[in-house]
């Protein structure tokens, strides 16, 4: 019997977030950007041009001794003025209509975040943001900030934008516009599917290949309890 014609689950998409952190920037004033180079070499730190903050941080390319791959570092004392966002024009946007969000990091000992600016199925812009110094779910009007839990070492972490949008908003999601990841930690990459894809089923860059790595699953436990107590 033929199977030619059974639909595959499309493939995940990844947030340029690490690749565009790695340009360099090319053409008259800057705005046109190719890969960096795959070779090694120490951290260096990034062009102005790029979508990257680093007030009183460091944003850089370092050889992780657990991946042996390159990875990009955050690493600052204040979170919220260290980071990578994609897309770098604040006037764009990703458009991603895949549901499932996916981040491989590594926590460096201090606080970290990270968070995704969405469309519900009202038009609405809401942000879901997770960090490690979240105790609890908070839902406002326009972010539900979520506990995050990390394992030392790399972790996989798995967003189900669909159901935390319901939970928190009683609304739909109909797009994810933004990625950003603050300090501390490193990124390994960052991507969108369509539901969650095991590890063997991912291309190599998206693998966790450390023995000690962990998956995260549904960052975000109590955020419908929250989402009611806020809308109440």
């Amino acid at each position: 019997m033929a199977r030619g014609d059974e639909r595959r689950p499309r493939p995940p998409r990844p947030v340029p977030l690490v690749d565009a952190s790695l340009s360099h920037t090319t053409g008259a004033g800057g705005g046109r950007r190719g890969p960096a180079t795959a070779a090694q070499r120490p951290p260096t730190p990034p062009s102005p041009s790029l979508p990257l903050s680093e007030r009183d941080g460091r944003v850089a390319r370092v050889l992780d001794d657990a991946l042996r791959s390159s990875v990009i570092e955050l690493d600052g004392a204040n979170c919220a003025t260290t980071s990578a966002t994609c897309p770098a024009d604040p006037r764009a946007e990703l458009g991603v209509r895949l549901p499932v969000l996916s981040l491989l990091l590594k926590p460096l000992g201090r606080f970290l975040s990270f968070e995704v600016t969405l469309l519900d199925d009202r038009g609405v812009r809401r942000r879901l943001r997770a960090s490690n110094f979240q105790p609890a779910p908070r839902v406002a009007p326009d972010v539900a900030a979520l506990p995050l839990a990390l394992s030392p070492g790399w972790n996989r972490v798995v967003l189900h934008l669909g159901d935390l949008t319901k939970a928190a908003y009683g609304t739909g999601f109909a797009e994810a516009t933004r990625v950003t990841v603050h300090a501390s930690c490193r990124v390994r990459a960052v991507y969108f599917s369509a539901a969650p894809v095991p590890d063997r089923d991912l291309p190599p860059e998206f693998r966790l290949f450390a023995p000690a790595s962990a998956a995260v699953e549904g960052v975000g436990g109590g955020v419908a309890a929250a989402g009611e107590a806020a809308a109440a």
